[in-house]
């Protein structure tokens, strides 16, 4: 009998330290570039990490209007590589991130205003749009995706740019050494 509460004291005492130490260290979720949005987990300790001093040209498509964390999956998606870059210490300036969009993805480009008329509440990408863009993030929508959603160039968001098309804007990009994402 005396055996066994000293293995079960014992297996208590492990437990205990199992749990603590789990919570000590316990990651969180961090916004450090693009405060809110694009949540990373970072771990220095990964084999691989970016590198530093290192001229990263990134390309994104975003046509679904799919949402992660109540805004756009895309657009959070770009917020995330922003933040991982930041806290990994590359230096910002080195990463140049463009983004052609369209389809679906177009109404999430409105402005508060017009989606507020077509859904009934401000855009929720509004803010993420204005923190990209300030990060240098070039956000073209295709302008051939506006006229089958009836949608004209006024009630896009002040910060995006007006492209030909998706595909103009993908095939520059390409060419001039962008990696698509």
């Amino acid at each position: 009998m005396q055996a066994l509460f000293k293995t079960s004291v014992k297996n208590l005492i492990y437990a205990a330290l199992f749990i603590t130490c789990s919570l000590s260290y316990g990651q969180q979720w961090s916004t450090p570039v693009i405060e809110g949005y694009g949540g990373i987990v970072y771990d220095p300790t990964t084999s691989v990490q970016p590198r530093k001093n290192f001229e990263y040209k990134l390309l994104y498509k975003i046509t679904d209007d799919e949402k992660r964390n109540g805004v756009n999956r895309g657009l959070n998606g770009i917020a995330h590589a922003l933040n991982m870059f930041g806290v990994s210490g590359v230096d910002l300036k080195d990463v140049r991130i463009v983004a052609s969009v369209s389809g679906k993805a177009t109404f999430d480009l409105l402005s508060d205003e017009a989606y507020m008329k077509k859904y009934g509440t401000k855009n929720p990408n509004t803010e993420l749009i204005k923190l990209l863009t300030e990060n240098n993030v070039k956000l073209y929508v295709c302008s051939q995706a506006l006229y089958p959603r009836n949608l004209e160039r006024d009630e896009i968001n002040e910060h995006i740019v007006f492209a030909l098309s998706a595909s103009s804007v993908m095939s520059n990009y390409l060419m001039n050494g962008y990696v698509r994402m």
